[in-house]
């Protein structure tokens, strides 16, 4: 329960540390469906990583089970905008022969000033914390961030 006497928070500071590890890559079956790495049905956070010749590109997400992300990324209902739209990038690319990734964080810590701590994935608020800190980073490096309209302004970028 909040203490109500406590003066309100004017500033926040707060660390999180995550790794991806790689988990192997995307393809088309002969059967024409993407097919992607098995993943176990856990919460997550997964990075979906294009290369072609001469760019790289991301489309980083979160997600409460990961397997069935991947499910609906390779058939995806009529009512399912960005599994739609990433299931046509997948294909378009891998059609054009670029190389795709895919790396999963099933862990990351968080200290908010008393200590590192496990971060709790089954939250959806602090896997959006995650996302957000790794679309953040991930626009140091990459020619493109999917998640995005356009790329993150050098100014937004720490």
């Amino acid at each position: 329960m909040n203490d109500l006497s406590s003066p309100p928070l004017d500033r926040i500071d707060c660390h999180l540390t995550m790794a991806w590890q790689e988990v192997g890559s995307v393809s088309i079956s002969d059967g024409g469906r993407l097919t992607f790495p098995d993943i176990g049905n856990t919460p997550g956070l997964y990075r979906i990583t294009i290369r072609r010749a001469t760019s790289r590109e991301v489309y980083i997400g979160e997600a409460t089970n990961l397997r069935r992300r991947f499910h609906n990324y390779r058939s995806p209902g009529p009512t399912q905008e960005t599994s739609k739209r990433i299931n046509g990038l997948l294909m378009k690319v891998l059609a054009e022969g670029a190389e795709v990734g895919v790396a999963v964080a099933l862990e990351a810590m968080i200290d908010s000033g008393h200590g590192p701590e496990l971060a709790d994935l089954t939250s959806k608020v602090t896997r959006c914390l995650a996302e957000n800190a790794a679309i953040l980073a991930a626009a140091r490096t990459a020619d493109r961030i999917h998640n995005l309209a356009q790329k993150v302004p050098d100014s937004a970028v720490p």
